[in-house]
């Protein structure tokens, strides 16, 4: 909980929560105190009544033999042999006993140990019985196997609960391909799909021309590479960032993905450059320098395809603007899926795919899909409507 509240401490701060996170971690510390109590006061209650035991066993003894002999009853040899034995049982008792209690402690460990081992195992490579080979044309005229097509996928995370509902739609190599849609039509579920989190319920998810169950996830994860709307710098320098993928890269190799990802001036401006270090989560980098080193970071790895969730949720105008350039340019490379939200993210883009409701409703470039689709006509709508703004009646919101 103290983790939890410091990890998110601008947000706390904001939502003036700090009196509302004191209580908790204060709450979990009186739990921990109060069990702690209890287990001392246990202790002090056992470690006595065991040592009075023993002691008064032998004491009980003494009184019981000396009257004994005293009593011409039992002989002094009889009262010694008795001690004798009783001392030298009472260590085996003792061990006996804790021996019950790491018993019962490894009995807790293996039980945890038992569900660990219990969790599903991810199987990277293909499958046993290779599935049905789909092969799907890629750039019109060029013969060439796109690096990623869905064939009619439908997916669910819960039985009788489709998600997906028969999506289809290709990404040729080096073009850039923009998948949009409302809130739970079943973006961020396709890219699960890619990369393998998932299986499809029916229908393919091909790579070059070849079903992902046949390939198996690691060959599969090997065509690609993803930048999350999240990104994900860690403590370090800002070449074991970049490198992240590929330790071993060569200087030149990281020369290139710094030149393409626009970072040349993070680095001319860092002190020690790329063995400067970034700080926790990259705190002395911005948003946008985030975004770029993950970018470089994916670049690296040389993918024969680019996934993009959300990368300029978080950017202003000029970081997003950057980032758009980037992705054009990364297009040259390899070919770009991205989902976004934002309009000016996927204008310029080869071909856009609409989804609704877990379908494919729509797929052309921009100006196209303003003719043609209700749908993407009113997201561009929102995208492009400043407040004030109105558009004519029956006339679609300008591309401009």
């Amino acid at each position: 909980d103290l983790e939890r509240a410091l990890g998110a401490l601008p947000m706390v701060r904001v939502h003036r929560a700090e009196s509302r996170e004191s209580a908790r971690v204060g709450a979990r510390v009186a739990e921990a105190h109060d069990a702690g109590v209890r287990t001392a006061k246990l202790a002090s209650v056992m470690s006595p009544a065991v040592e009075l035991a023993v002691q008064g066993s032998f004491l009980l003894v003494l009184v019981v033999g000396g009257l004994r002999v005293g009593g011409r009853s039992g002989s002094l040899g009889d009262l010694v042999a008795f001690l004798l034995y009783a001392s030298y049982l009472v260590l085996p008792l003792s061990s006996v006993f804790q021996a019950v209690g790491q018993v019962q402690r490894g009995m807790g460990a293996h039980q945890r140990i038992e569900q660990a081992m219990r969790l599903p195992v991810e199987h990277t490579g293909p499958a046993a019985a290779p599935a049905r080979r789909v092969l799907r044309a890629g750039a019109p005229g060029s013969g060439e196997r796109p690096p990623l097509a869905l064939d009619d996928v439908h997916f669910g995370y819960a039985p009788h609960r489709p998600v997906l509902r028969g999506v289809s739609f290709t990404v040729d190599a080096h073009r850039q391909v923009a998948l949009v849609g409302p809130s739970g039509a079943g973006k961020s579920t396709v890219f699960a799909l890619i990369a393998g989190f998932y299986e499809p319920g029916s229908g393919a998810v091909l790579f070059d021309g070849r079903p992902a169950a046949e390939l198996g996830r690691d060959a599969c994860r090997r065509r690609i590479a993803v930048v999350d709307q999240n990104t994900h710098v860690v403590h370090g320098t800002l070449r074991e960032n970049i490198a992240y993928a590929v330790p071993d890269a060569p200087a030149a190799e990281l020369r290139r993905v710094v030149e393409l990802a626009r970072l040349g001036e993070l680095v001319d401006r860092l002190p020690g450059g790329l063995d400067a270090v970034v700080g926790e989560r990259g705190s002395t980098l911005s948003g946008g320098e985030r975004q770029r080193v993950a970018l470089a970071r994916a670049l690296l790895a040389r993918p024969s395809l680019l996934l993009l969730d959300e990368p300029t949720s978080h950017l202003d105008a000029i970081n997003e603007a950057a980032l758009t350039t980037v992705m054009r340019e990364a297009a040259r490379e390899c070919a770009v899926l991205v989902v976004a939200h934002r309009l000016s993210t996927v204008r310029h883009a080869d071909r856009i795919v609409v989804l609704d409701g877990g379908r494919t409703v729509g797929q052309g470039r921009h100006e196209e899909l303003l003719a043609a689709n209700p749908l993407y006509r009113k997201l561009a709508a929102s995208q492009l409507l400043r407040p004030g703004d109105r558009p004519s009646a029956g006339r679609a919101p300008s591309a401009s």
